[in-house]
């Protein structure tokens, strides 16, 4: 199998691992490192300098200070790129939230994709803590990769929750093509309401079903009844999932996974990486 062949992700050409310096980045560090060794991209490095916590302004002696042990922090990811051959740029930015400085660097650099760790101290921790998480997630054009501190990108059983919506579908194509170049399979799942909804669900999840057979990967096809993220934890749990993947938000059920608590119980609680997928316009 070629590296291009073994990239389990499409469209990797740049790749933004945000990371605040703490042990929870490890995993998402070890995501970025080897999706970039794979998919022949080009990893840009970013720490991030808050300058106001909670109300209290840092003096610009503290800034520097903090400046000092978060660049020797992104230089030294740099150097285990660097000892793997790979082209890595590094990123230092100042403000009072991290997350208009990833949308400016996605936007500048035509990221790809955001590898981040799950939580952090403070960056990640309120990146991805309530209403920030799906402002974020919402609103960047590219894929978002949630990694837990001691997981690994695998892919050889992937979950990919759907509702019916185009975010739900292009979800849906990414986790099949992640199946399909690691030679692994698909588990789709339509969480319900109520049992109104399940020819609804039916059709859609036949539809990725179909999608799967032509790709040449088996699919399982699930539709609980329950919240979303609940129904999501759940399988991964008990089918050993090694990748979840959502839509950035829907109509429906991926709508409300992705506002406010849902998300940060998602991605709390998933013991694997959890990989967001924005649909195109």
């Amino acid at each position: 199998m070629s590296e291009v062949q073994s990239c389990p992700i499409s469209k990797m050409g740049n790749i933004l691992l945000f990371t605040d310096g703490s042990e929870f980045s490890e995993g998402a560090i070890r995501a970025a490192l080897k999706l970039t060794s794979k998919c022949s991209s080009t990893l840009f490095v970013m720490g991030f300098v808050y300058e106001n916590t909670d109300g209290e302004t840092y003096l610009p002696r503290e800034i520097d200070l903090i400046a000092d042990s978060v660049g020797q922090y992104i230089s030294s990811v740099k150097d285990r790129a660097a000892a793997l051959n790979l082209d890595c740029h590094l990123i230092l930015s100042y403000g009072d939230t991290p997350h208009q400085s990833i949308e400016e660097q996605v936007r500048k650099n035509h990221i790809d994709m955001i590898v981040i760790g799950r939580r952090g101290y403070k960056g990640i921790l309120k990146l991805f803590t309530g209403e920030v998480a799906a402002d974020v997630i919402g609103r960047v054009t590219c894929k978002v990769l949630v990694v837990p501190k001691d997981s690994r990108i695998e892919g050889k059983t992937v979950l990919v929750g759907i509702d019916g919506s185009k975010h739900g579908e292009a979800a849906a194509k990414e986790a099949v093509e992640i199946a399909t170049r690691l030679e692994g399979n698909i588990i789709v799942l339509f969480s319900i309401h109520s049992e109104d909804e399940r020819k609804y669900a039916r059709y859609h999840v036949d539809m990725i079903d179909e999608m799967s057979k032509k790709a040449g990967i088996h699919a399982e096809t699930l539709i609980p009844t329950d919240r979303s993220y609940k129904a999501i934890l759940e399988a991964a749990g008990e089918k050993g999932v090694d990748m979840i993947v959502v839509g950035s938000y829907g109509i429906s059920g991926l709508k409300k996974l992705l506002q406010g608590s849902a998300t940060e119980k998602l991605i709390e609680q998933a013991k694997c990486p959890v990989l967001v997928v924005n649909a195109e316009e």
